[in-house]
């Protein structure tokens, strides 16, 4: 597929420099419009319901999707795919990362060729006819390593949204697809969340499109898409044990739809014994007072000791929860989570999850088979 610069790409073309999270909608519809069209002559597909959103608050933006201002969705062969459209500063937008879902299509056909965005005008030696025509060219893996080593290309990008390890930063870089879940491996996962509780089916968002959202996500593990719930979060840059309760505490309250705070008076005493220097450190539970006495707060992580006492101040409660550690794989999907990753569930969620992936609140996610 190829777009003459002049009249295929420049009309619709905004640089985020100056039009950052500001492209019409219009714009961004009709360029979607045009590029499949030509995909379906080429991949012989038909599309639907092709659909252009913008995320509805500045809040949502900055907490969910960093540099992603708008999203699609659309079908093809009546399988629904959701892209979303990604944005760097000084960029235009029509770039690679924008048309994963037409990768994706060719996952779910079995088919082993890629779509690259490709242009050839920097080893030639010679100025091209069409200098600043944009290609999307099939590739298979041999020939991308043939394109890459003879120079065929100037620059030869996959049309996938980058790594795993990677996706709110976007580094867009090829990866291995098979470490990743296929359609039907995660369309059985979201089953399994949904029949759990832990996704629900809204008016906005069926069981149609919870799957196509958390395969644009490229997730390689359960514990990749448990932690883009809402119940999980994490333990922060630096482990800090009062901003922890407070991440913590948001989210019971939104689990039990609640408005006052579950833990308060939070304290960290150090002390000089005669045998040993130690830190108490303390905190109210509706409204029990549990105390821990180590060396430091550094030790509170070590053997679970923290999640131990707050199951405990849990249980002891009444509070149908518990807190749950998610592998260290999560780390590799989001890089812009700091610290350890959580999840509260009840413990028959987790006994659930454990019978059907295994221990992964212990161990590295494992694969799903």
């Amino acid at each position: 597929m190829s777009f003459d610069a002049e009249t295929e790409i420049k009309p619709f073309d905004f640089l985020t420099r100056d039009y950052y999270g500001e492209i019409p909608v219009d714009k961004i519809k009709a360029f979607y419009e045009l590029v499949l069209k030509k995909a379906a002559l080429l991949l012989n597909f038909t599309y639907s319901a092709l659909e252009v959103h913008a995320f509805k608050t500045q809040d949502q933006l900055i907490m969910d999707h960093g540099n992603r201002q708008f999203y699609i969705y659309v079908k093809l062969n009546g399988i629904l795919y959701k892209e979303e459209i990604k944005e760097r500063e000084l960029e235009s937008w029509i770039n690679p990362q924008n048309f994963q879902f037409l990768n994706h299509y060719l996952e779910d056909q079995n088919d082993q060729r890629r779509l690259y965005f490709t242009k050839y005008d920097i080893f030639t030696g010679y100025e091209p006819q069409e200098k600043k025509t944009l290609f999307l060219t099939l590739l298979k893996e041999n020939e991308v390593k043939f394109v890459k080593n003879v120079y065929l290309a100037s620059t030869l990008n996959a049309c996938y949204n980058g790594s795993p390890g990677d996706y709110n930063y976007a580094a867009w870089e090829y990866y291995d697809t098979t470490q990743r879940l296929t359609r039907a491996q995660l369309t059985d996962a979201v089953d399994f969340l949904i029949t759990q509780q832990l996704l629900k089916t809204t008016v906005d968002q069926n069981r149609e499109r919870l799957i196509a959202i958390r395969r644009e996500q490229n997730p390689k593990s359960i514990s990749n898409i448990l932690l883009e719930l809402p119940n999980a979060f994490t333990s922060g840059g630096n482990s800090n044990i009062g901003g922890f309760l407070n991440s913590l505490d948001t989210r019971i309250q939104q689990l039990q739809n609640r408005n006052t705070n579950y833990f308060t008076d939070y304290s960290n005493i150090y002390e000089e014994e005669p045998a040993r220097d130690r830190s108490k450190i303390s905190f109210n539970f509706n409204p029990k007072k549990y105390q821990m006495n180590v060396a430091s707060e550094d030790m509170l992580w070590e053997d679970n000791l923290l999640i131990i006492k707050i199951n405990t101040a849990f249980t002891e409660a009444k509070l149908p929860y518990a807190v749950y550690p998610l592998p260290e794989d999560s780390k590799f999907f989001r890089q812009d989570l700091y610290g350890d990753n959580y999840i509260i569930l009840s413990p028959d969620q987790a006994a659930a999850i454990v019978i059907k992936y295994g221990d992964i609140f212990k161990e590295e996610a494992k694969t799903i088979n």
